[in-house]
């Protein structure tokens, strides 16, 4: 009796195994139906054919989905299918951008463009900047991507157009910034001689961020003046030409170094070339004016004092053309004695210019009258 019971269990232990390994079956869809699968690890699918087979291993009434067979039983049970439930698709792709990202920026013009689907579909992208409404293909009958694509130097406005294999389409955008060429800074002055505070920049940057002066030296101390590209700078031909004016006062008479720092969007960096300088602050100081007259000559002497004398001019400011002329480029002992002629009787108003090598400038004047 017990071994009858024994070979009837493994009979029917061997009907259930033959009924369970021909349970797989074809299941056909009709162009536009849904394969909706009940794992939501697998990917649903859209039949995009006029008829789609897929091996299931069983169906789900209540969530309306299907789980996956195995081929081989599947092809063991005959080719035969039955009609798949799945409504028609309407819905358009879930389109995943990974990268790039909104607002991003990117030092490099390849940009990887990394993104997910949940369905097979085709991808392209159009440049909304300038891509002329031209649309470029990225790939067809994929549910992923991960590739990098060369953009334009500067802004970028991308747009996406996802389109599954019924027609069902999406669209996407994102803009993000593109700077991969380093600033440089072309040329500074002063480049010797002295300095009024007074500091001069050309660079080339399409994307400044930011622009400062450093100045100073390890005695009295270094400082930093950041420029306002904005109001100090002039844009001419892909080129910045901008002015800083600083006080360098309390450094009259002391030897400074200076340079510049140019740093752009993306936080690429150039310093200038360092220079040194002195400083002058201090104005010609005029002692004294003396003249003599002798006939229409005039003997002029002025007692000046200047450590860095540059130049002394006059103007007749009575004469029929007035126009400015040298007086003395150079002084003796403190002393600039010359010689003018005034032409035209009565009283001449006489102007003067004095400055200095760091172009620290005064005037005076005098009359004189002619007889």
């Amino acid at each position: 009796m017990r071994e009858k019971i024994i070979v009837l269990l493994i009979g029917i232990v061997f009907l259930l195994s033959v009924g369970f390994a021909s349970a797989d079956f074809w299941s056909c869809f009709n162009d536009g139906q849904v394969i909706d699968f009940c794992n939501p690890q697998i990917n649903d699918r859209t039949c995009g054919s006029s008829l789609c087979k897929y091996c299931m291993s069983s169906y789900d009434e209540v969530g309306d989905c299907y789980s996956p067979g195995n081929f081989n039983q599947c092809n063991n049970g005959g080719g035969s299918c039955s009609l798949g439930s799945g409504g028609i698709d309407s819905t358009p792709p879930e389109f995943t951008l990974n990268n790039p990202v909104q607002d991003g920026l990117y030092t490099e013009r390849r940009v990887l463009v990394d993104f997910n689907i949940n369905e097979v579909a085709d991808v392209y992208f159009t440049d909304l900047l300038d891509g002329r409404g031209r649309w470029t293909r990225i790939c067809n009958d994929c549910t992923s991507g991960s590739r990098s694509r060369r953009f334009d130097e500067g802004p970028n406005h991308i747009q996406f157009r996802v389109k599954d294999v019924i027609g069902n389409e999406m669209f996407h955008e994102v803009e993000f910034f593109v700077d991969s060429k380093e600033p440089r800074v072309k040329r500074t002055s002063p480049r010797r001689g002295f300095a009024s505070g007074f500091f001069e920049v050309q660079f080339s940057e399409l994307n400044p961020e930011k622009l400062e002066l450093h100045y100073g030296n390890f005695v009295t101390g270094m400082r930093v003046h950041e420029l306002d590209i904005g109001s100090d700078c002039i844009l001419d031909r892909k080129k910045y030409f901008c002015d800083a004016s600083v006080d360098v006062e309390d450094f009259d008479g002391e030897v400074i170094e200076y340079w510049f720092t140019l740093e752009d969007i993306a936080g690429n960096v150039d310093d200038s070339r360092v220079y040194d300088l002195e400083v002058d602050t201090t104005f010609p100081v005029v002692n004294s004016i003396e003249t003599e007259v002798d006939g229409s000559r005039v003997y002029v002497t002025l007692d000046i004092t200047e450590l860095n004398f540059d130049e002394v001019e006059y103007i007749d400011n009575d004469a029929s053309r007035p126009r400015w002329r040298r007086l003395c480029s150079r002084l003796m002992d403190g002393v600039c004695e010359k010689r003018i002629s005034v032409r035209g009787e009565g009283i001449h108003n006489i102007g003067l210019q004095i400055v200095d090598e760091a172009g620290n400038l005064i005037s005076s004047e005098f009359d004189v009258e002619i007889v």
